[in-house]
């Protein structure tokens, strides 16, 4: 295993650790595997923007490394975040980056976890305030392992709002829209599926009940009876068999049963049976 080499200072007479060491290379060498061609004037200023290090000071260690000096890696590598990837996709992030002065850059871990700690203030009071006015809300648990091999757990409430959730000023109302105007769909498609328009003509025969041919005027019960005396012949039934035929297509399961008792023999029919044992007889 090779040697790290002692601590060294840069320009400001600062010395720069073992470890500061040791994570500008391993940075350098993550850069170079994702891109062979990067020079070291773009890796000495996305290290320095990345680690919080100075330019100087990246580019020296990176010469240094260059030259044939051996610098080791820690057993455990840190896992840095990488921008690369998302500048070219991000114009705005791009555009801080590159035109941003060192100081301002935001990318060090001392802000990052400054945001870190702000954002655990203020989201929390919004979320809970938007729960709060929301009367309905899930909780969406997230497990996960981060890089060091803690157990994370994100919690997400995904809230209906006013505009999603049935909201009204009554209950009256409330229930109109969420149960009875539901119920009333219901019950029309269970009509149309339980009377469809093949049957209506068999169904108006009901048209004839006693309290519909009370409203009908003179006028309209003879123009009934002539309509009924031209479009069919009535005729004297003779048997059974004769009224069947004609109320067929109104009482199909009557004329099924009907047929089916027809059907029966006329002899009665007697069980038998026969017992294994005698009768017992009290002595």
């Amino acid at each position: 295993m090779a040697n790290i080499s002692p601590s060294t200072k840069n320009s400001m007479e600062k010395s720069v650790s073992s470890a500061r060491r040791v994570m500008i290379v391993n940075s350098y060498k993550a850069e170079l595997r994702k891109n062979p061609k990067l020079t070291v004037q773009e890796a000495r200023i996305f290290i320095s923007k990345q680690l919080g290090t100075g330019q100087r000071t990246v580019s020296n260690v990176i010469s240094e490394y260059n030259s044939g000096k051996t610098v080791t890696s820690p057993s455990k590598t840190r896992n840095k975040p990488s921008f690369k990837d998302n500048r070219r996709r991000d114009t705005i992030l791009n555009d801080h980056l590159q035109n941003s002065p060192t100081n301002a850059t935001y990318v060090s871990h001392r802000f990052q976890n400054e945001l870190i700690n702000i954002c655990n203030q203020v989201f929390p009071e919004h979320l809970i305030k938007d729960v709060k006015e929301s009367q309905f809300f899930s909780v969406i648990a997230d497990e996960s392992y981060d890089i060091s091999g803690k157990e994370q757990l994100s919690l997400g409430l995904p809230i209906y709002s006013k505009e999603l959730n049935v909201l009204a000023d009554c209950a009256e109302r409330y229930f109109k829209m969420t149960i009875f105007i539901r119920y009333v769909d219901s019950l029309i498609l269970s009509l149309k599926e339980r009377f469809p328009e093949e049957n209506e003509v068999p169904y108006s025969i009901f048209q004839l009940l006693p309290d519909y041919m009370r409203k009908l005027n003179e006028h309209q019960y003879r123009s009934f009876t002539e309509k009924i005396s031209k479009n069919s012949k009535i005729q004297k039934s003779k048997d059974v068999l004769d009224i069947l035929k004609e109320l067929e297509q109104f009482y199909s399961s009557v004329f099924l049963a009907i047929c089916i008792g027809l059907s029966f023999p006329v002899t009665n029919c007697t069980a038998e049976r026969s017992f294994s044992t005698l009768r017992r007889v009290k002595t």
